[in-house]
């Protein structure tokens, strides 16, 4: 081969290889060498895939949680006797369902099949189930739930019935607040006459966050209820049982504000009219008496804005 058709050869190779590169640049991207297609080459987009609807089989208990506001977000945190332990947080709760339910049955809230209310009926079995004892022990209301899972709960007081429910709500990521009743006809009785029994009667609720919404619950009973906007605990007929007074991450958050059952308080929210003993009712103990000196304060309901 001549000179000049090897000259050629080269020449048409070099025509032909800078054809095939010139649809791709090499551009210095910092940290590597990036191959990019050239600016006037379109690049395709991406066309999402035609949905498909899912088959729905059976009923579906697992449910997306909503994004919860600020005051469900504080209620997921421990209050001074309800910070869980190791062991506590490691506790699995079996979800019970209550099964499909009929068409056009209407239900409450927490009657549907959903994984939260199926979660906190789980709790009300474990309540069940977890040791028991009764003892007049003044001391029980210092108890945090550590305490009360290595002790047992004291039948006589609703609040460890709270304070171990409302931390295993939490633990299972179910925003829950702690709530102080008294009971309205005890507070009624004494209105009525005029005088003061020389007792208080109240109950501890609670209150779980599901779907954007509150719903009552009462956990000495294990039990769902209805609680209204102003704080009425309704009985299954609809009928105010209690009235509630103060809420909390559970009673650390309150007993600070109204010394327990503080009297004072009390009397300022209208449950009882005046500190005059009804004729035959024996006067407070010595407890009692130090915890109405004490309050310095009038009871106001302890909202969540008041305390952040």
């Amino acid at each position: 081969m001549k000179k000049e058709e090897v000259i050629l050869v080269v020449i048409l190779l070099l025509i032909a290889i800078a054809g095939i590169f010139s649809m791709v640049y090499l551009e210095a991207s910092g940290k590597a060498w990036q191959m990019t297609p050239p600016s006037y080459v379109p690049i395709p987009t991406p066309q999402p895939a035609p949905s498909t609807a899912m088959p729905r089989i059976g009923t579906v208990t697992e449910s997306r949680k909503p994004s919860i506001n600020a005051e469900a977000k504080y209620y997921l945190q421990p209050g001074k006797y309800t910070a869980p332990d190791y062991e506590i947080k490691q506790l699995k709760i079996r979800p019970i369902s209550l099964g499909d339910v009929k068409p056009g049955r209407k239900v409450k809230p927490w009657e549907e099949n959903r994984l939260e209310f199926n979660q906190i009926r789980g709790i009300f079995k474990l309540l069940d189930e977890f040791s028991k004892y009764k003892k007049d022990d003044d001391n029980s209301w210092d108890l945090t739930v550590t305490d009360i899972f290595k002790k047992g709960i004291n039948d006589n007081y609703c609040d460890q019935y709270g304070r171990v429910f409302i931390t295993l709500a939490r633990t299972n990521g179910i925003p829950t607040k702690y709530l102080q009743a008294y009971n309205k006809n005890w507070a009624d009785g004494q209105k009525k006459n005029n005088c003061w029994f020389g007792d208080t009667q109240g109950h501890v609720y609670a209150q779980v966050y599901v779907d954007g919404n509150w719903h009552g619950v009462d956990p000495t009973q294990r039990k769902f209820v209805d609680i209204t906007d102003k704080g009425q605990v309704l009985d299954e007929k609809g009928n105010i049982n209690a009235i509630v007074y103060a809420e909390g991450r559970d009673s650390g958050d309150i007993l600070p504000y109204i010394n327990r059952w503080c009297l004072e308080g009390l009397r300022y929210h209208t449950a009882i009219p005046g500190l005059l003993l009804c004729p035959g009712k024996k006067g407070p103990d010595k407890n009692q008496l130090m915890m109405m000196m004490a309050c310095s304060k009038p009871l106001q309901t302890i909202l969540w804005q008041e305390k952040r």
